[in-house]
C-alpha cells in the first residue's frame, strides 16, 4: 500500500509540540445536518463499509448495477483510473464474491457531524477475518453456481466464527448530485510525489516587498478570493491530520520558538496555499506540510461555507 494512505504512527518525541490556531481562541462546533443529509450519509457510509470500500474505492467490489459515482468523489474514482496498482483486486475479487462478503459484515454509523460542505461519518466495523487462507477454495473462488458457493462461504463462518473489528471515520463532501465519499487521493499523492518547497509571505520579516527583486517563486502573495479570518468568526477547529515530525537535524540542534504560517481552508477544510509568516529553522516544511495533509471546519459566513484565509502558530519548547 502507498505511504500516502498508511495511517501516521505516532512518534515519541522529546519535545513539546502544540499545534494552535493563531488568530483567536475558540472552537467551531459540529454542524447539525438535516434530516435529508443525515440519512443519505449514514446509509452511504454504511454501504461503502460492507462492501470494503473504506481505504480506497475498490470498483469491482460494488455490486453490479450500481455506480461508483453514485457514492465516491469523481476526482478520487479518477485517480484510481490512473493508477490502478493502488487499489488492485485481491484474490477475493472475483465476480459475485463480494457480494456474497458483504452479507458477513456488520457496519454501524456512529456520529455524524457536518460543516457547510464538509461532512464526516464514524464508523465501526465488524467482520469475519477474511485472511484465512482456509476460505481460499475452489467452491469459494471458482463455484460451479451461486448455491455452492454461499453453502461454502456458510460452512466456513460457522467454523470460523473470529471476527475483527475496526473503527473508521469517513470523509465526504456535497457535490451538486448529493454526498460522496472523499477519500483525498490525488491531494495526498501530490504531496509526496513533488519537491517541497514553502514560500514565505509578503510582508513577512526579511521579506522585500512588492517589486523589490524578490521573485514569484520566493514569495507568496495574498489570495484575492479568499476572506480574511476576523475576530467575530469561530475559528476553525482541526479535525484530522497526521502529527507533526520533526527532523532529527532539529532535535539534534534543540530547535524551539514560535512559527507561523498563513494558509487557506477552502469550503471542504482543506489547506492550501500556504506560506510562511515567521520561520522556525529546519520546522517550516514539516509545519506546512502537516497542514497540508489536515482537514479542519471550514468557514462559514452568514451560514455558507467559504474560503477562509487564517494563520496557524506552532509552539515549539525544547527540551531542557
Amino acid at each position: 500500500m502507498p505511504r500516502f494512505l498508511k495511517g501516521s504512527a505516532p512518534r515519541s518525541l522529546s519535545l513539546l509540540l502544540t499545534l494552535l490556531a493563531g488568530c483567536a481562541a475558540g472552537t467551531a462546533g459540529s454542524g447539525v445536518a438535516s434530516d435529508e443529509d443525515a440519512q443519505e450519509l449514514r446509509q452511504k457510509a454504511v454501504f461503502l463499509c460492507e462492501h470494503q470500500q473504506l481505504l480506497a474505492p475498490v470498483v469491482s467490489r460494488f455490486p453490479e448495477g450500481v455506480e461508483p459515482s453514485d457514492f465516491i468523489r469523481q476526482e478520487d474514482l479518477d485517480f484510481i483510473q490512473r493508477t490502478p496498482s493502488l487499489a488492485a483486486p485481491t484474490e477475493l475479487d472475483v465476480p459475485g464474491l463480494q457480494a456474497e462478503l458483504a452479507r458477513y459484515v456488520q457496519c454501524e454509523s456512529g456520529r455524524l457531524s457536518v460543516w457547510g460542505d464538509l461532512a464526516t461519518v464514524e464508523l465501526r466495523q465488524l467482520r469475519p477475518q477474511w485472511e484465512d487462507p482456509l476460505l481460499r477454495t475452489p467452491e469459494v473462488l471458482a463455484p460451479t453456481s451461486p448455491e455452492q458457493r454461499r453453502s461454502a462461504l456458510e460452512l466456513w463462518a460457522r467454523q470460523n466464527p473470529a471476527t475483527v473489528s475496526y473503527q473508521h471515520q469517513l470523509w465526504f463532501v456535497r457535490t451538486p448530485e448529493g454526498w460522496r465519499r472523499d477519500y483525498s487521493l490525488p491531494e495526498e499523492e501530490a504531496l509526496f510525489s513533488t519537491h517541497f518547497a514553502v514560500p514565505r509571505c509578503e510582508g513577512a520579516p526579511g521579506v522585500p516587498g512588492p517589486g523589490e527583486g524578490t521573485g514569484p517563486a520566493q514569495v507568496m502573495g495574498e489570495p484575492d478570493d479568499v476572506v480574511p479570518f476576523q475576530n467575530h468568526m469561530s475559528a476553525p477547529r482541526r479535525l484530522w491530520g497526521p502529527r507533526l515530525e520533526l527532523p532529527p537535524e532539529a532535535r539534534e540542534q534543540r530547535v524551539g520558538g514560535v512559527g507561523r504560517a498563513r494558509c487557506t481552508i477552502n469550503r471542504e477544510g482543506r489547506v492550501k496555499d500556504c506560506c510562511v509568516l515567521k520561520s522556525l529553522p529546519l520546522v517550516d516544511g514539516p509545519f506546512v506540510r502537516s497542514l497540508l495533509r489536515s482537514r479542519y471546519t471550514p468557514g462559514l459566513l452568514d451560514g455558507q461555507p467559504i474560503q477562509l484565509r487564517y494563520t496557524f502558530t506552532l509552539r515549539l519548547t525544547p527540551p531542557r
